[in-house]
């Protein structure tokens, strides 16, 4: 669901949609990870999911090209986020309901410097996306300023 969010609007900017490639992060932080540490140094990107009591988290380190999903809330949601650049999925990541993160960096996949990529966030439960949870933006990955880039 939200892959194909993120293809449309890629398409409605005027570039081409290529085939998914889903590659799943190798690294997985312990249960309960909190969502406020600093866990990577320089500029920090983050969003909630937007739902009335935000569930998920997204944060993005682009120094360390490391971004981690975390479910902020042992209600039953996962808090999946998707990572695409040019209308690729490139990464799903997921936090598993029970106030679990999941994280990727460099070790799983070293993103392009200098380039804007699309990320999404949103609550599933049973496969399904919680309608109004998910948000989008879109972040260049620049590893001495934080930089969002033109929507």
């Amino acid at each position: 669901m939200m892959m194909k969010n993120l293809a449309l609007r890629t398409a409605a900017a005027g570039a081409a949609v290529a085939a998914p490639l889903l590659l799943m992060p190798s690294t997985a932080s312990a249960a309960g990870a909190s969502t406020t540490e600093t866990v990577a140094s320089g500029p920090h990107h983050w969003m909630y999911s937007d739902d009335d009591n935000p569930g998920g988290r997204l944060d993005f380190w682009p120094a360390q090209d490391k971004m981690r999903v975390c479910d902020l809330q042992k209600d039953g949601y996962s808090a999946q986020a998707e990572i695409g650049h040019e209308g690729r999925l490139l990464y799903r990541l997921k936090g598993t309901g029970k106030g679990d993160c999941q994280t990727f960096d460099k070790s799983d996949k070293d993103l392009r410097e200098g380039e804007c990529f699309d990320v999404t966030i949103g609550l599933y439960k049973n496969g399904r996306l919680l309608d109004q949870s998910w948000d989008w933006a879109i972040w260049r990955n620049d590893n001495d300023e934080k930089i969002n880039c033109p929507q």
